[in-house]
């Protein structure tokens, strides 16, 4: 959903999050590269000098693998939305360093947000960087114990056939 800040009322606009909102879907879904089987919350998007707020409360349930052992699990995840997009164009070159106090705020393309996006970047940046089945709000759908998945699955072989010639290749 993009939306266009100068044609964003002073109030703002208020949007409902739920299963049937699509395109908070299918971001939230893109940003976790899994299944989302529940989707709940509200954010209001307000501009704000140069740029918008997007304030709130959001919370996913999405299915994932365990980076553990590979199970199918969902994990759960919940919090309070509070971002910054500011509207500044930077000048030159663009691969200009940020200061300290530009690290938490997004830009936003030419005038426009895409609420999906920054909806995904929230999930991301509040979510864990492993997944695993004995973490807290993670539910293993697959019954078995957490154990490390092996490298390689018994079936296949151990040398890449296509390489099987160089296999006792020794240099001098």
């Amino acid at each position: 959903m993009r939306l266009r800040i100068d044609e964003l009322p002073e109030d703002g606009r208020f949007f409902e999050l739920d299963m049937d909102t699509a395109w908070a879907v299918g971001a939230v879904s893109e940003a976790f590269e899994g299944t989302v089987h529940h989707l709940d919350g509200a954010l209001r998007v307000r501009p704000i000098g140069q740029g918008v707020t997007v304030a709130g409360s959001a919370a996913v349930t999405v299915e994932q693998r365990c980076d553990r052992c590979l199970a199918a699990v969902r994990s759960s995840l919940e919090g309070r939305v509070d971002l910054y997009f500011d509207n500044t164009r930077l000048e030159g070159d663009a691969n200009v360093g940020l200061h300290q106090d530009e690290l938490d705020v997004g830009f936003l393309d030419d005038g426009e947000l895409d609420l999906g996006a920054a909806l995904g970047e929230f999930f991301l940046l509040e979510a864990p960087t492993r997944v695993r089945c004995q973490d807290p709000g993670v539910e293993r759908a697959e019954p078995g114990a957490c154990e490390l998945a092996s490298a390689q699955p018994d079936d296949e072989p151990d040398v890449d056939p296509r390489f099987a010639a160089l296999k006792n290749f020794q240099a001098d």
